[in-house]
């Protein structure tokens, strides 16, 4: 239910008028993008105790390769070691406040143990029970 009314929301981004924050914006878009960058660093550090608290139970993880993912399956790859994140540098990064939804987008370079390349990508981070947590994860490998 939860998805279908983020995906009507997100339909109706044609018919409303949609603040774009900057990464150094305050407010809502510097909460997100602060626990964007606490989940980067997760990543890298490999806690999934710490990366699981900024993804929400019913995560939608899509890969640059376009292997999909739940929140299980993502995290216990990460915690065997099938994905090691060496570095995460974005390079750039674009907040847009949807009322109790936010979606970034961005591109960034990652380094992982077996290979490093640019993403562009898209995250959806969701409201609710007073928390911020991401429920999409879309990149493609960039130029």
């Amino acid at each position: 239910m939860r998805a279908l009314l983020l995906g009507t929301g997100l339909l109706l981004l044609g018919a409303c008028t949609v603040e774009r924050t900057p990464a150094t914006g305050g407010g809502v878009a510097a909460t997100v993008v602060a626990r964007e960058q606490a989940r980067f660093a997760a990543m890298v550090a490999g806690d999934t105790t710490a990366l699981g608290r900024y993804l929400a139970a019913d995560l939608s993880y899509t890969h640059s390769s376009g292997a999909r993912e739940n929140r299980a399956q993502y995290l216990q790859h990460l915690a065997a070691g099938q994905l090691q994140y060496r570095r995460i540098e974005p390079e750039s990064l674009d907040v847009r406040v949807l009322g109790q939804a936010a979606v970034i987008t961005g591109r960034a370079r990652l380094v992982l143990a077996a290979d490093s390349f640019t993403i562009r990508y898209t995250d959806v981070w969701s409201r609710a029970d007073g928390q911020w947590r991401m429920i999409a994860w879309q990149a493609t490998r960039a130029n």
